[in-house]
């Protein structure tokens, strides 16, 4: 199936009686952020409403004219992998400036499959290519997005033995990649992989250990995912062998409508998490797409909502990032040009609304988080060690009901945006 990325900005300009007349506000586009089209929309601050609507290329600044406004939003879309993913970022009374925003090098590399020989019986398999892992029933073959610098490839496979907790591997590092062929890669997993212990100071659904590498979106998940009853100790399979700039650990809870979780990362696993008990609540009405009486219980950097919805080919994630002070947030209105371009039937999102917290350890506010993912020209990565999320899903009749989960909706931890 052919790789279509439609990216697509949404900008709320509202007045900010002390900003600079004299500010300019630029976009760039860099790393391949773009993959096919996208679109800068100027919006009425008061009724969200569209106004203006402007192209935005790779590598070509687009420079919009000097303006007493302070702040925008901003709103992508996307379309990637072999169902059609639409992604759509909301940033609300964001700063101006000479925002950058920068790809990770992702674009549609050809394929590759996997033949794995498993001398035992087994419940689980997983096989990481670049970027994504496929497991269980899955087939090849699958499209490649991301390969190491020197355009060759790096993959890992492994399966649990039935009955035990072992877990088996293979891996190959480097290996030669044609990107115009279906390229087929060999495992024989005999490799037993090492159980390291990791404690957490609240209870958790499941712990995994993961690795980047090589591309800086090359993400390597080092150890099977496994949901059971929460608990606060973990034995956690990953190869110390396996060669990767820095790893992750990441520890989920989920439990209907609430979820958390907490990720940190080092040049070697953490051991011992420390998650955050900050929580948040609110109201949603789905007739005019807006989160209220938002209340916040502890402290964070931003707050996030999200809308989201499956149906046939594609699934739709719309977020909304807006300061951790404010009691109600509204998604901007979206052309129904670009919506009907995208494949998106935007009534479907409003079912269910989540309302969500995120607390990064090297920000301090939701200004923080516009100043580093966005103006700093770094990868988001690269800006902090740890990340703790907390999520509770309502809908218009009840906040019991409640079919998302935060391991759906949290993906910007790979992207910048």
């Amino acid at each position: 199936m052919k790789h279509v990325t439609l990216i697509m900005f949404v900008i709320l300009l509202s007045c900010d009686e002390n900003s600079n007349v004299d500010s300019s506000f630029t976009i760039t586009a860099t790393d391949h952020f773009v993959e096919e089209k996208s679109w800068i929309i100027y919006h009425d601050s008061t009724t969200l409403e569209p106004l203006e609507v402007h192209e935005l290329k790779n590598d070509q600044p687009l420079e919009l004219a000097k303006t007493d406004r302070a702040t925008i939003t901003l709103v992508l879309i996307g379309q990637e992998y072999n169902r059609k993913f639409v992604s759509i970022r909301s940033y609300l009374n964001a700063k101006t400036g000479n925002w950058k925003l920068k790809g990770t090098n992702r674009f549609y590399r050809g394929k590759a499959d996997a033949s794995t020989s498993i001398p035992f019986s087994n419940n689980y398999k997983l096989i990481n290519f670049p970027s994504y892992g496929y497991g269980g029933s899955l087939t090849g073959p699958f499209p490649v997005f991301s390969l190491d610098d020197n355009e060759k490839m790096t993959m890992l496979c492994f399966a649990t033995k039935t009955g035990t907790d072992s877990v088996y591997c293979d891996w190959l590092i480097n290996s030669d990649y044609d990107s115009s062929n279906t390229n087929i890669f060999s495992f024989n997993l005999i490799h037993p992989m090492t159980l390291l212990p990791i404690t957490s100071s609240r209870p958790l659904s499941y712990v995994y250990i993961g690795g980047n590498r090589g591309n800086f979106y090359n993400s390597f998940i080092e150890s099977p995912l496994f949901s059971g009853t929460p608990k606060t100790n973990f034995m956690v399979s990953y190869i110390p062998a396996f060669e990767v700039q820095f790893y992750g650990v990441r520890g989920v809870y989920n439990s209907t409508p609430i979820s958390y979780s907490y990720t940190e990362y080092g040049s070697s696993p953490a051991t011992s998490l420390t998650v955050s008990d900050a929580s948040v609540d609110a109201l949603y009405d789905s007739t005019t797409l807006r989160f209220h009486n938002i209340a916040l219980s502890g402290t964070c950097d931003l707050l996030r909502g999200t809308l989201t919805y499956t149906a046939s080919s594609i699934r739709v994630v719309s977020m909304l990032f807006a300061d951790a002070g404010s009691t109600e947030i509204s998604f901007p209105i979206i052309p129904d040009t670009i919506l009907t371009a995208a494949g998106v039937d935007y009534s479907l999102l409003r079912r269910n609304g989540n309302i969500a917290i995120d607390d990064f350890d090297t920000m301090n506010s939701y200004d923080d988080y516009i100043n580093k993912v966005f103006l700093s020209n770094q990868q988001f990565l690269t800006v902090y060690k740890s990340l703790y999320t907390f999520s509770k899903t309502v809908s218009q009749a009840t906040a019991k009901q409640s079919t998302i989960s935060d391991e759906q909706l949290i993906d910007n931890e790979r992207t910048n945006w």
